[in-house]
C-alpha cells in the first residue's frame, strides 16, 4: 500500500475512534464533584423529572451537533482520498481544516451548550471542566487531520 493511502486509512481510523468516543464518553464534569454530562446530553438536550416536574437541563445545541458533523465529513474526505476519488487537488488541506475546526469545537463544548437560564450557564461554564474524554477526542481528531495531510507530503 502506498504511503498516501496508508496515511488516509490512519486518518480515517483516528477520526472514527474520535466519533465513537464522542458518543461513549462524558464531555464535562463538575469541578470537585461526581456529576458528568455526555456530548449527547449537551448536543441533543437533557431533561430530568424531579418530583413529577420535568426540568430542562440542556436544550438542543446546533454548534455541538456541528462538531459531530465536521468529524463525519472529515472521515468521508479521508475515505474518498483513500479510494483515489479526491474532491480536488489539495483536499488534504480540507481534511486538516475540518479536523482542526472540530478540535476547536470540542474544546469550546461548554460555551456552545444551550441552557434555559443564563445565570445557570455562567455557573456551568465556571464550575464544569472538560473531561479527559473530551481532550482525547480533540487529540485524535487533530492527529487524524494532520495524518491525512501528511499523506500528500511524505514520499
Amino acid at each position: 500500500m502506498e504511503k498516501r493511502k496508508l496515511f488516509n486509512v490512519i486518518a480515517a481510523g483516528l477520526l472514527l475512534v474520535a466519533v465513537v468516543l464522542w458518543f461513549a464518553l462524558a464531555g464535562v464534569k463538575v469541578d470537585g464533584g461526581d456529576g458528568t454530562y455526555s456530548f449527547l446530553d449537551m448536543t441533543f438536550g437533557k431533561t430530568v423529572t424531579v418530583l413529577g416536574v420535568e426540568v430542562v437541563i440542556f436544550k438542543f445545541s446546533v454548534m455541538n451537533l456541528l462538531t459531530l458533523v465536521l468529524l463525519l465529513l472529515a472521515i468521508v474526505v479521508a475515505i474518498l482520498r483513500f479510494l483515489g476519488k479526491g474532491l480536488f487537488k489539495g483536499d488534504g488541506f480540507l481534511l486538516l481544516g475540518l479536523a482542526v475546526v472540530a478540535v476547536v469545537f470540542v474544546i469550546l463544548t461548554k460555551q456552545f451548550t444551550v441552557m434555559t437560564n443564563d445565570s445557570v450557564k455562567e455557573t456551568f461554564v465556571k464550575d464544569y471542566k472538560l473531561t479527559g474524554g473530551a481532550i482525547a477526542i480533540a487529540v485524535l481528531a487533530g492527529l487524524g487531520g494532520v495524518g491525512g495531510l501528511l499523506g500528500d507530503y511524505i514520499k
